[in-house]
């Protein structure tokens, strides 16, 4: 069975394939923490919003939604791990 690091390390793969390359620094901002109460992947490059929405000061781009496609794929996983661990189906 694969547990939530497992799925979050997924997702970070994914994210960081996703993520738009033009110096590397979107990328290299994503980040990757958990806890024994707590997982959190966040992306700190201050323009990843823009990246993300294609909503910018400078004017409307072609949205790339790297961060929102990886998480929404994560929640589905979460909630097959979570589940499992309830039942006990490890």
């Amino acid at each position: 069975m694969e547990t939530i690091e497992k799925q979050l390390d997924i997702t970070y793969q994914q994210m960081y394939k996703m993520a738009p390359v033009r110096t590397g620094f979107l990328r290299s901002t994503i980040k990757v923490s958990s806890g024994s109460d707590y997982a959190q992947i966040a992306v700190t490059a201050r323009y990843a919003y823009y990246v993300e929405t294609g909503k910018s000061p400078r004017g409307a781009r072609r949205p790339n939604p790297f961060f929102s496609t990886s998480i929404a794929g994560l929640n589905i996983e979460l909630i097959i791990v979570v589940r499992n661990l309830f039942l006990g189906n490890f």
